[in-house]
């Protein structure tokens, strides 16, 4: 250019930000200054924005400084300078110094879209009391600081107060937008509110928006396949068109299918998905071979992992070996497992080990126990991989031995964290752990149910499932859920539990859906387990241990097709 004034620098500072060109962008700005020529607001918005994509608090400072001693005072006076600079200290994580720009801004410069800024500044940093201060605070709330701090509760993990806050937005008429709709349904995932998401559900199905958003419809099928509703998740899944269907989605659909023990329909989706020319990455072949796993597809697994990076190009990595040890491991092939592992070209780790340790509890395999708990001990040197193996021993009535194991290592009680499980109704999540205790209003009539559980079951031959003084929390579930359902026996009864069920329970669930003839939906985290007239969806698989242990008691596997998909 013959001739270069600020507004040229300013477009193409500008250009180079918004083409993420930072280092481009700032060396321009350099040579600016170089060359003598002032910078004005919109040079300050520009470099802002490089700040940002930067995400370097240093230079972000260094910017702010110079700006400063451009412009003096008049800076703050600036609408989209002030949310610039505000946006560029919360991208580079400095809180503290955006609130200074913020508490500088003159009253013409704090418009709605800064207020906004700084609450989701704060909601995205954690820090969701300070936003919520804020937000009670700004004059005119618009959908941006809603959705803000709603987000900011569901990142902090307040699921309870995101959905409270929602109510609250939905009240005062503001209607959320498919970003806000995402979270929202991330919030009911992980709380297990399934009324509010099916109102949600409902909403984008009137308007048809589900069908051409593809994200929106990947979280309705990962909440849906999550809590059981399989047949809902695909209708889901069906009702976008192929032209709009992305590898997300197919992601959430087949760890929906593994995660519900379909295998044979997972791998049917996963051929589906190469049909329409998109390309599985990583975590769709840990899904799929996941679903291979949990269904027994031995072949078809081993299939599909020899074709990752000959066909598809895409690396194998710790988690895809993890999932074919564990095909061969649930198959009862031990030995196989074992040498698959001993062969890997990466390093077994401890989630590795500790899953063929417990396959070898399941089938009672004590040889290639011990050579699992060898490595893992390397990992793991506390007791817990030895109570495990002692465990095992005790199942194979070594009692002796199982004694010496808990004797050599001074054994303690592992300490986790403490288990709940979620039950909804009337709107409203009830959570228990292992005592109905006596601040729950319905303390009373959930102690009755028991009493009458633990007396059917003993009628039938069992006993209920117990964790020392008190009841397993996914019985104190159950009961709240029989004294709340009794009007209506068609409904199933869906339990959200923080941790892995125990065989005890699980056993007991199982006799509890023949008795009461009711069915029982447990979604544990690492399965989802559907109990009906005494079978499970699982196949059985985590008390499998009994059938090699006693082969003289007798175990009905039931048949998937008695589920409707």
């Amino acid at each position: 250019m013959p001739v270069r004034n600020t507004v040229s620098f300013n477009t193409l500072i500008d250009s180079y930000v918004k083409s993420r060109c930072i280092d481009d962008a700032l060396w321009t700005f350099r040579i600016m200054l170089d060359t003598g020529f002032r910078l004005d607001g919109w040079t300050v918005t520009a470099l802002s924005g490089a700040c940002a994509g930067l995400r370097d608090l240093r230079v972000a400072k260094a910017v702010h400084g110079v700006a400063m001693r451009a412009l003096a005072r008049k800076i703050f006076h600036s609408q989209e300078v002030a949310i610039r600079l505000v946006d560029m200290y919360v991208q580079c994580r400095g809180l503290v110094l955006a609130r200074k720009v913020f508490d500088l801004a003159g009253e013409e410069a704090r418009d709605l879209r800064l207020w906004s800024t700084m609450v989701s500044g704060y909601a995205r940093s954690g820090e969701v009391k300070v936003a919520r201060q804020l937000f009670n605070k700004m004059p005119k709330k618009d959908l941006v600081a809603w959705t803000a701090l709603i987000d900011g509760y569901v990142q902090a993990g307040r699921y309870t107060q995101a959905l409270v806050l929602f109510e609250e937005m939905d009240e005062a008429g503001f209607e959320a937008d498919e970003v806000m709709l995402v979270t929202l349904i991330s919030a009911c995932v992980q709380y297990g509110a399934l009324d509010v998401a099916e109102r949600l559900h409902h909403r984008v199905r009137c308007n048809g928006l589900i069908s051409r958003d593809a994200r929106l419809a990947t979280s309705f099928v990962d909440m849906y396949a999550k809590h059981g509703f399989i047949q809902i998740a695909m209708d889901v899944f069906c009702g976008v068109s192929d032209k709009f269907k992305t590898v997300e989605l197919f992601n959430a659909m087949i760890n929906g299918l593994a995660h519900g023990s379909f295998g044979e329909k997972a791998v049917a989706l996963f051929d589906e998905m190469m049909s329409l020319g998109l390309h599985p990455d990583k975590i769709t072949f840990t899904a799929v071979l996941c679903a291979c796993s949990r269904s027994g597809l031995v072949s078809r697994g081993f299939e599909i992992f020899d074709a990752m990076v000959d066909m598809h190009g895409v690396e194998q990595d710790i988690k895809h070996y993890a999932c074919m040890a564990e095909v061969l491991a649930r198959d009862g092939r031990l030995d196989d497992a074992y040498h698959f592992i001993q062969n890997m070209p990466l390093k077994a780790n401890k989630i590795i080990w500790s899953s063929l340790l417990r396959a070898c509890r399941i089938h009672g395999n004590i040889k290639i126990g011990k050579l699992a708990e060898e490595q893992l001990l390397q990992f793991d040197p506390s007791c817990k991989a030895k109570t495990l193996l002692s465990d095992l021993f005790a199942d194979g009535k070594k009692k002796e031995r199982a004694a010496r194991v808990r004797k050599a290592i001074n054994h303690k009680p592992y300490q986790r964290h403490p288990k709940y499980s979620y039950i909804e109704w009337n709107g409203k999540v009830h959570q228990f752990g292992t005592t109905t205790g006596t601040s729950h209003p319905q303390a009373k009539e959930i102690k009755l149910i028991l009493e009458d559980m633990s007396k059917q079951l003993h009628i039938s031959g069992h006993s209920l499932s117990r964790r020392g003084t008190g009841h397993d929390s996914e019985m104190v579930a159950l009961a709240f859920g029989l004294v709340n359902l009794v009007q209506d026996p068609q409904t199933p009864v869906k339990i959200v539990s923080n941790r892995r069920m125990h065989v005890s329970c699980h056993s007991s669930l199982k006799y509890l859906s023949k008795i009461y003839n009711r069915d029982i939906c447990v979604n544990d985290g690492i399965r989802l387990h559907k109990m009906k007239q005494g079978s499970c969806s699982c196949m059985d698989y985590c008390i499998s241990k009994v059938l090699t242990l006693f082969p003289d008691r007798e175990l009905k596997y039931q048949d998937q097709s008695q589920y409707k998909f």
